[in-house]
């Protein structure tokens, strides 16, 4: 709903299921120019799907910029009827023998701005959300666990993200001046994390 597809993008998919593989992803780049807040959200969600996107097996997709085939995402249907969370989704998938391909011949643009107050709320519920999911059929000590290590998480994905922009030199400069914010922004994340845990 916040993303735009480059020219060619169906025609790529299209090709690109010619190949065996359940899923194919391509890259998510952002569209500037941008506010820092709205460029931090988009590291801290993106970064790691953004151009170059090298051709080849992957262990996670965006559920922004993904196709599946449909008999093998049929095969998971009860774990998306209510609603759909790609974790989970992929997790399954793989867990069947199936393949995720990404190849940076399908790419989109994505462009969304957020005030800091809806960032910040957005980063809470987001981590609450990846937190329950990971803890669903967690026994309580071991939500406990991921809770205690929840509070590193701030750490963890702003270290993420710097590893990501050291090899798209493109995201440089918006790392630089978002960085405020990444850091801001990751808190949350964490709290809403260990929230979903809990």
């Amino acid at each position: 709903d916040h993303c735009v597809p480059d020219a060619g993008w169906g025609e790529a998919i299209l090709a690109a299921h010619r190949a065996p593989h359940a899923a194919i992803g391509g890259p998510v780049d952002k569209r500037g120019p941008d506010s820092a807040t709205s460029w931090a959200v988009y590291l801290l969600d993106y970064a790691r799907y953004s151009s170059p996107l090298p051709e080849g097996p992957a262990r996670e997709l965006t559920d922004c910029n993904v196709s599946y085939k449909r008999e093998e995402l049929a095969a998971t249907a009860a774990l998306w009827a209510t609603e759909f969370h790609e974790p989970q989704i992929h997790g399954a998938l793989t867990a069947q023998g199936a393949t995720l391909w990404q190849t940076p011949a399908i790419a989109v643009q994505q462009q969304r701005t957020l005030t800091p107050a809806d960032a910040v709320r957005e980063r809470f519920d987001f981590g609450r959300l990846l937190g329950s999911l990971r803890a669903s059929d967690a026994p309580p000590g071991r939500r406990v666990m991921l809770a205690a290590i929840g509070l590193a998480v701030p750490l963890l994905l702003v270290w993420r993200v710097l590893a990501h922009v050291r090899r798209a030199p493109a995201l440089r400069a918006p790392f630089v001046s978002a960085q405020p914010w990444l850091v801001l922004l990751a808190a949350p994340w964490a709290a809403g994390d260990i929230a979903g845990y809990a």
